[in-house]
């Protein structure tokens, strides 16, 4: 969807003027389909741009609060990317794309392919040694290359590297048209700016936790290479419902906010408080994300499930449900960030039809993860992390990738 938009925007910044005097005179109703078209002139504004263009007098159909949008779009995927330039998987993931220019693979030969995937099981159209080309769904640096088309911002063009297809496409879609950021010189983007929770609400969970009895709460050490978790950088993002600290070295994400569609959740798992870690390049804990939608529904619920990811369970419960349909997962969870600081983080949701909290804290060269609830619950064990072993979900990374 974003590549729709930033698509469609350069288009349109790139108009000839005997095309773009249409925005201005045109008949609203020979479109026929919802939503209608508003009638005739269509509003425009002045385009913040660095340098000069022909497009549309330096006046565009875009107000200041979408180009807005579009660029946090980029800085979005820059922030939640790992250091390996992977994305997390967050609920589903189909894959999508608007267009292909550049696809980024690895190579590999089948007989490597068929050890890889459950499908390519007894496949014999090729030979063994065959060179064939698998593609990294999970690296999604060419939006930002596209997005950057129209921004020309260094830390986009740090973040995807080397020259892209997009970003050539798009500046000369938009008759080279370079608009101005946001995100003034020096200056933070909005996502690192957010804080939630003070140290006195921190103190009070923790002595809170600290009463508890110990069959109210489960405690995970994960030991941290010295050095690894510091000088973090955090991003926040309330409203999608992901919290990450990252540095050259570290990356954990934490997800705990809506299920989305209006709390139907129909591209949502039941991940509330899981976490994603990796440090020094080594995926600890992944989420295997999604395997297929509609031909396979016990697997598809296999993966939505809390079992397929790091996150607090009670045995044999879901905090959504899992029979409202493929895409439904209801809004039981109410995911809720407490707090969001530098030292730690705390959440909570009411899945199990009670709150349930899960306390990160980052303590000298170790993670501390304490799951706890003012109920009388048995939390299901969780394996302790460690580095000789890194994954503990015991699930394929998705797609019918077997098992690590």
């Amino acid at each position: 969807s974003a590549e729709m938009v930033v698509f469609a925007t350069a288009l349109v910044l790139g108009l000839p003027e005997n095309k773009s005097s249409a925005l201005k005179s045109y008949d609203c109703k020979r479109i026929k389909r919802k939503p209608p078209l508003k009638p005739a002139p269509l509003a425009l504004y002045p385009l913040p741009v660095k340098n000069k263009c022909n497009c549309l007098s330096c006046e565009s159909p875009f107000p200041e609060w979408y180009l807005e949008r579009l660029e946090k779009m980029a800085e979005f995927t820059m922030h939640i990317t790992k250091p390996d330039n992977h994305i997390p998987q967050i609920g589903d993931n189909d894959n999508g794309r608007f267009f292909k220019f550049q696809p980024t693979h690895r190579k590999m030969t089948v007989a490597r392919s068929k050890k890889r995937y459950f499908n390519l099981e007894g496949y014999e159209d090729l030979p063994d040694d065959t060179i064939c080309w698998d593609e990294d769904f999970l690296d999604h640096r060419h939006l930002v290359a596209a997005i950057n088309g129209l921004f020309d911002r260094d830390d986009f063009t740090a973040f995807t590297g080397g020259p892209w297809l997009e970003t050539d496409l798009i500046r000369n879609l938009s008759g080279k048209t370079t608009l101005s950021s946001y995100k003034k010189p020096g200056k933070r983007a909005s996502a690192e700016k957010i804080r939630i929770g003070s140290g006195q609400g921190r103190e009070e969970v923790i002595n809170r936790l600290k009463a508890m009895p110990e069959e109210q709460k489960q405690t995970m050490r994960i030991p941290a290479p010295d050095g690894a978790a510091n000088d973090l950088k955090l991003h926040a993002y309330p409203e999608f419902g992901l919290f990450m600290y990252r540095s050259k070295r570290f990356y954990l994400a934490i997800r705990c906010g809506p299920v989305g569609q209006n709390g139907n959740g129909g591209h949502a798992h039941n991940d509330q408080l899981s976490l994603e870690l990796m440090i020094d390049g080594r995926n600890w804990i992944s989420d295997p994300g999604t395997y297929l939608y509609t031909p396979l529904p016990a697997r598809r619920n296999e993966y939505r499930s809390v079992t397929a990811h790091y996150a607090p369970q009670l045995t044999g419960l879901e905090p959504g449900n899992l029979d409202l349909g493929l895409f439904c997962l209801g809004n039981n969870a109410k995911g809720r960030c407490l707090y969001f600081r530098e030292d730690g983080f705390i959440g909570m949701h009411e899945g199990y039809g009670f709150p349930l909290f899960r306390a990160v804290m980052f303590l000298k060269n170790t993670i501390w993860i304490t799951d706890f609830s003012p109920e009388i619950v048995r939390l299901k064990a969780i394996c302790q992390i460690n580095p000789d072993q890194p994954s503990t979900i015991p699930f394929s990374p998705g797609y019918g990738l077997r098992h690590a």
